[in-house]
């Protein structure tokens, strides 16, 4: 039986496409045990910049854990 591609999904293999074509070298984290809860679904590094990408399906929200993520990321907290 075929795999079922979400929206969101498809989004972020048009995000991983960009990215490997701009020379950035990124990776997709999955959630898992051991893993920070919200952390976002890709890391890319290119030059010492590291950008963190929450993939969103239309008409989704960030969750909590989402959001104290990237609070932390923003303030160091």
């Amino acid at each position: 039986m075929p795999k079922t591609v979400t929206p969101e999904t498809r989004v972020k293999n048009t995000i991983k496409s960009y990215l490997s074509m701009k020379g950035w070298f990124f990776y997709h984290n999955l959630q898992g045990l051991g893993c920070y809860h919200g952390l976002a679904d890709i890391t890319a590094i290119k030059n010492g910049v590291v950008v963190w990408i929450e993939v969103k399906a239309p008409k989704r929200e960030q969750s909590e854990k989402q959001k104290l993520f990237l609070s932390h990321i923003v303030t160091g907290k």
